[in-house]
């Protein structure tokens, strides 16, 4: 039997045990039939997982033995050897100073424009203030 019809059955089995819970809903007194059934029901679909997971262990050890014929089919092959890698000498760590030279940032020579300002007057020309005297 093919693991779907098994799963078709076990579905099968789970709705069963759901329609007799969900027949119980509204009941105060369950029968002792009830008990039986589903009692019945609950171990059923717990061999029918059980059978489940015997077959796809047994498929799964199948499957690993064929990988593993595989892996010694393989040839093995001479192990490269490495050419032996010499330590690197010793270098101790030197520290040098380097002195940097800030650069000079001059202020800004700030130009303005010289106007003259002239200031204007305003007055009133009489004879006397320009100094003509009259006869």
């Amino acid at each position: 039997m093919a693991n779907k019809e098994k799963i078709d059955y076990l579905l099968i089995d789970i709705r069963e045990l759901e329609k007799l819970v969900a027949g119980m809903r509204d009941a105060e007194i369950y029968p002792a039939s009830f008990f039986n059934q589903t009692f019945q029901l609950t171990h059923k679909v717990l061999k029918e997982l059980h059978t489940l997971e015997e077959f796809q262990l047994e498929a799964l050890r199948k499957q690993m033995e064929e990988h593993q014929r595989l892996i010694d089919s393989i040839p093995v092959s001479k192990p490269l050897q490495m050419p032996e890698v010499q330590p690197a000498p010793e270098v101790s760590p030197t520290i040098e100073v380097v002195q940097v030279q800030e650069p000079v940032v001059e202020e800004p020579i700030v130009v303005e424009p010289i106007v003259e300002k002239l200031k204007i007057e305003k007055r009133i020309l009489s004879p006397i203030s320009m100094g003509i005297q009259f006869k």
